[in-house]
């Protein structure tokens, strides 16, 4: 099955996926093998006889076993994933209620302590700045800071929204790589997503691909075609170029050396898929949503 580009994006998942690990990785792989020419090795490749004979024969299908992803030691650039030097933000902006589920559910996760949780507000509004300052108070490992980026954009009317979210966007990536230390890679949530119990597994399962491979930008918690009346795998991951966003992990050179230099004014989302922002890049997302 291929990944579509989807037409909306609802904000809560159809399917919830178990806790369990994910012990076998399925991968549509690009024209070139991830791996014979990223470094995992005794992968098993297979023609999907789906799509033998048609445009889509060049995507050979990788078959994966998580035992088996490259280490670590052996990525690319600014550092290999860890969890003492990944950031987890939230963005917030005046939905108290909803930061307050996220929150829960960003806390039960296994490991969670380890990672360093930042809660970033847009605006003043003053809910959520009591419950993100009372998070930080009580969690050593949670940081509350503001949106110092923010600029009036009041008269662009029904568009100032896009524009908020672009400046609070820009000011979460400059924050959380340049103003913080020792952060390789970031994993951005907003205030109305909840993360399912897995979802830290998850990331850290699929960061040692992100970490080396150059033909991947990001990886996403989210799936647009993910349905309660389809027959989905929660073993399986998949590619797309269809940027996703939604919950979702880069890595620090990807905003260093690229998407600092000329980050938008407004719909930073749609700005992320257009083809000089991608290269090419597909981005990892599982058949069944983490979020």
């Amino acid at each position: 099955t291929t990944t579509s580009s989807p037409s909306t994006t609802p904000r809560s998942s159809s399917s919830s996926p178990s806790s369990k690990s994910l012990p076998n990785v399925l991968m549509k792989s690009g024209t070139e093998s991830v791996a014979e020419d990223r470094g995992l090795p005794s992968a098993v490749l297979r023609e999907d006889p789906a799509t033998k004979g048609s445009a889509e024969e060049k995507h050979p299908t990788t078959e994966l076993s998580l035992a088996k992803l490259p280490s670590p030691s052996g990525s690319r650039g600014a550092g290999s994933f860890s969890r003492k030097t990944t950031a987890i933000v939230v963005l917030a902006c005046k939905r108290e209620n909803y930061l307050r589920q996220t929150m829960d559910a960003l806390l039960d996760l296994k490991g969670i302590e380890e990672y360093k949780v930042f809660i970033s507000q847009d605006g003043s509004d003053s809910s959520v700045r009591m419950f993100a300052k009372g998070m930080e108070s009580s969690k050593p490992f949670i940081k509350y800071v503001v949106n110092d980026l923010r600029q009036d954009h009041r008269s662009k009317g029904d568009q100032a929204t896009m524009h908020y979210i672009a400046d609070h966007y820009k000011f979460v990536l400059k924050t959380v790589f340049e103003r913080e230390r020792n952060i390789n890679h970031a994993i951005l949530i907003e205030e109305d997503m909840v993360m399912a119990p897995d979802a830290l597994s998850y990331f850290e399962a699929t960061a040692p691909l992100l970490d080396s491979d150059p033909t991947l930008m990001c990886v996403s918690s989210w799936n647009d075609n993910a349905y309660l009346h389809m027959d989905m795998d929660e073993k399986t991951l998949h590619r797309t170029d269809f940027f996703p966003g939604l919950g979702w992990m880069l890595r620090k050179e990807l905003w260093i050396d690229e998407l600092r230099h000329k980050w938008p004014i407004h719909s930073w989302d749609h700005w992320m898929r257009v083809d000089e922002q991608a290269k090419g890049r597909d981005c990892i997302i599982p058949e069944v949503p983490r979020n």
